[in-house]
């Protein structure tokens, strides 16, 4: 199929969240890379939530915050956000409902005190007065939310659905994403850049923010654990990470 360019999802993917990037992988990358293919993240994290390992595996750009935020060649393309008024109404009523909420922004990853902490030294928010960064107003486009059950939240849905669409990943966790912006449209942006037309286009993920990437690329793959709407979505099925899904999938379609 000649050079490629793909899209990685990272949790469940790349890595598991909070885990590191198996050294098997690194080589794997090296031969993509020397194939003169192109690789771009595509994550629901926020840019500041990305950890060195990943980001030392080399990529030409990210799609990230469910698609809010896209940066090719180390530019800014686009930072769509909550709108401000909004925010303020968002965080009131998060904080009022003592819910547990992580906000995530191009610079900000925060938590309500509510929300477990998991070991990850997060600032936790009190207000909008605390997500201020250097002066600035901020800016946040998704919202992860933790919950003993779905009944927990839903007095703060008609809240978040002004400005955005709630993905439940499970039981226990979901995540907003902005009204208008979802992986695919930020891989339709990157592919309109001349120095990736004309590209096979690949995609890897494994959860419920993969499904519309997955649909679009010319190859969608999923991950071995990857939910059922999802794995249908796919052309393709690799194994679970720890099997090393990228990397066989990577072989597979003859990119490493």
């Amino acid at each position: 199929m000649g050079r490629g360019i793909v899209f990685f999802d990272i949790d469940g993917t790349l890595c598991r969240y909070a885990g590191k990037v198996d050294p098997g992988l690194k080589e794997c990358f090296r031969r993509f890379h020397e194939k003169g293919n192109a690789a771009f993240l595509c994550t629901g994290r926020s840019p500041v939530d990305i950890q060195p390992d990943i980001l030392e595996l080399g990529f030409d750009g990210m799609i990230a915050l469910m698609g809010a935020y896209i940066e090719v060649g180390g530019k800014v393309i686009q930072n769509k956000c909550i709108p401000q008024s909004l925010l303020k109404e968002t965080v009131d009523v998060l904080l009022a409902n003592q819910i547990q909420a992580f906000l995530l922004g191009r610079e900000i990853y925060a938590r309500t005190e509510y929300a477990r902490d998991y070991d990850w030294n997060l600032p936790v928010f009190h207000g909008m007065e605390d997500l201020y960064v250097n002066g600035h107003e901020p800016e946040i486009a998704s919202i992860d939310l933790d919950f003993g059950r779905i009944e927990d939240i839903e007095i703060c849905l008609p809240v978040l659905e002004k400005h955005s669409e709630f993905i439940q990943y499970s039981d226990i966790t979901g995540q907003t994403r902005l009204h208008g912006v979802n992986k695919s449209r930020g891989i339709m942006t990157v592919l309109g850049f001349p120095e990736y037309r004309g590209m096979t286009s690949y995609a890897i993920g494994d959860s419920q923010n993969d499904i519309e990437m997955l649909r679009f690329v010319d190859v969608g793959i999923a991950m071995g654990d990857a939910p059922k709407e999802v794995s249908d979505c796919a052309k393709w099925q690799t194994s679970v990470v720890e099997a090393d899904g990228v990397g066989r999938a990577l072989r597979h379609f003859g990119l490493a």
